[in-house]
């Protein structure tokens, strides 16, 4: 982003358009002079009023070695996310026979004519969120429930999801009966500013590994806000939907994104339930209060406890993969720019390129 001021022109640093409104709507002008600039500056400072303390955060976080975590890929816990993400699949389902084609099938549940996947069976992309877990004694947890490990100093207690790059070594898959390593590492550490408050932007990479090398490279981006104000505005209206349960407690999206406009050459219709909810929470080892504990998600401003950003993530591989089985992918970027509650129908979509 560059300011003039009639002669030279000035470069100042690229501003965020989501979090950085304040700032934003300064730089928008179209012509500034010297003082003006000057003004910038000093609101930029006045607003990082933690950056001191955010920037030797930073550093030693930075410096850090990598955290390691080992586990084994066993095909019980990979069947169980399928069961997770396919909660009518059974093998005893009118669609076991459609389900037959899905690539990921042999991971239906067991019957008495059904086995496991064998060892050797490589595992579907994106399950690899439910192995190498944070194993940390709950004494030592947050009091959100989530693992203490990389939160930033006070005042930014309260964390949200907010997106990953995974990438996949396609000729090195992690398979049933692998070893696996993971190595977590502090890549970036950003404080920005929003429209009434200050924020920081965490990234951290984890590497999952087998003996043969690196498997998957997932690049995970937290926020870090201050403390929820104590009172809240009203939620947001819903309107009531009955799906093919007749669950009346089944919302529909308020607020459709720009995407859903486009039409798409696949898509799939969900709706999380608490006990999709509580099963993913249970695969990932993820005790983070806002995806079962409604109270709590009300303290945070909610509606009503929140579908995890990494569920939504592996949802929509399953649907790259049922639609080109033959065509892995190599890598996948999302953000999560608004939550998804429990019980709401949203639909998935995928477009041809």
């Amino acid at each position: 982003m560059h300011v003039h001021n009639g002669r030279r022109r000035l470069t100042e640093p690229a501003v965020d358009p989501l979090y950085d409104t304040m700032l934003a709507s300064v730089f928008s002008l179209p012509r500034c002079g010297t003082r003006l600039v000057g003004r910038v500056h000093c609101i930029r400072y006045r607003l990082f009023s933690h950056g001191p303390a955010i920037e030797a955060y930073r550093s030693h976080a930075l410096a850090r070695a990598p955290a390691l975590e080992h586990d084994v890929i066993s095909s019980s816990q990979a069947q169980l996310m399928f069961m997770t993400l396919h909660p009518n699949a059974s093998p005893s389902s009118p669609s076991t026979n459609a389900s037959k084609s899905h690539p990921s099938s042999f991971f239906l549940p067991c019957s008495p004519d059904t086995h496991l996947p064998s060892s050797g069976t490589p595992l579907p992309q994106g399950y690899h969120v439910a192995y190498c877990p944070s194993r940390i004694p709950e004494p030592l947890l947050s009091p959100d429930g989530y693992t203490k490990d990389y939160v930033p100093p006070s005042p930014f207690v309260r964390r949200m999801w907010a997106g990953a790059d995974v990438r996949w070594e396609l000729d090195n898959p992690l398979r049933v009966g692998d070893a696996c390593t993971e190595a977590t590492r502090v890549k970036d550490v950003q404080l920005k500013a929003g429209s009434t408050t200050e924020m920081v932007m965490l990234t951290l990479e984890k590497t999952f590994s087998n003996h043969r090398g690196v498997s998957v490279t997932e690049d995970r981006s937290y926020v870090f806000l201050p403390p929820a104000p104590t009172a809240h505005a009203s939620p947001a209206p819903t309107h009531q939907h009955n799906n093919n349960n007749n669950n009346n407690n089944t919302k529909t999206s308020p607020t459709p994104s720009p995407s859903s406009r486009l039409s798409p050459d696949f898509s799939r219709v969900v709706s999380q339930s608490s006990v999709s909810l509580f099963r993913f929470s249970a695969l990932t080892f993820n005790s983070h209060l806002i995806h079962y504990n409604h109270p709590y998600a009300k303290e945070e401003g909610h509606q009503d406890i929140i579908v995890h950003g990494p569920l939504n993530f592996v949802l929509l591989m399953e649907l790259f993969r049922q639609h080109a089985p033959s065509r892995p992918i190599q890598r996948f970027t999302y953000r999560a720019l608004s939550p998804v509650y429990v019980n709401t129908t949203y639909t998935l979509k995928g477009n041809n390129t």
